[in-house]
């Protein structure tokens, strides 16, 4: 009886958007994941999918041999809109999948736009001449209860203060840019350095340092 229930509980498994998996390590594998910390997170009392989806926003992706700074940064490296690729795994396609397939075009008006005296064929056209996610100009206008032209104006000023060379594709303003690699937030700068992101605040504020990289550099 007890080797009949051992059985089914292995043959359940787990359930992900709408996906079999054996063990949490396959679902690590196939998200390009750090299976200690999904457990983690899960023995802490967070559900799967919560798990996967924070892990995905926040973590580092290890996706064809190279890492990424969470979905946003490898949704922009194939070019696509972080947005667009995570929608796409909750409808159950698989990382490889919602990466390599095109865009289909949706019978849906594009409306032309001018900035900066050019003509765009959309908003969209824009975002990729000039670098910067749809999903991170949203962001920016509704944040800042802002218009599109002033959005990309900031955006764009921002991008060229920190060096950023226009054509290179950002899908958020990074805290701080290390080894030529940027990082959005400070639980991606700690991830990549396997550190705490309370340890790295607290050491922060208690010396009293202005930046990320001026802490880290100490």
């Amino acid at each position: 009886m007890e080797w009949a229930k051992k059985v089914q509980v292995k043959k359940a498994g787990y359930v992900l958007w709408g996906r079999q998996y054996e063990t949490l390590n396959d679902i690590a594998k196939a998200f390009g994941l750090n299976t200690g910390s999904m457990r983690a997170r899960i023995a802490a009392g967070k559900t799967l999918v919560m798990t996967v989806s924070e892990m995905l926003e926040k973590d580092t992706i290890l996706f064809r041999g190279r890492e990424y700074a969470g979905i946003s940064s490898l949704a922009s490296a194939y070019g696509h809109d972080g947005a667009l690729i995570s929608d796409r795994l909750t409808y159950g396609m698989t990382l490889e999948r919602a990466l390599s397939q095109p865009i289909r075009q949706m019978d849906r008006p594009e409306f032309a736009i001018e900035y900066d005296g050019k003509m765009y064929a959309s908003k969209r056209q824009l975002s990729r001449e000039i670098g910067i996610s749809t999903g991170c100009i949203h962001e920016m206008m509704v944040n800042n209860d802002l218009d599109f032209g002033t959005a990309v104006d900031i955006l764009l000023e921002t991008k060229d203060r920190i060096g950023i060379p226009r054509e290179e594709m950002i899908s958020g303003i990074p805290v701080c840019i290390i080894g030529g690699r940027t990082y959005r937030t400070v639980q991606e700068v700690a991830c990549a350095f396997q550190l705490s992101a309370n340890a790295i605040a607290s050491y922060k504020n208690r010396n009293g340092y202005t930046g990320m990289l001026e802490t880290l550099c100490v």
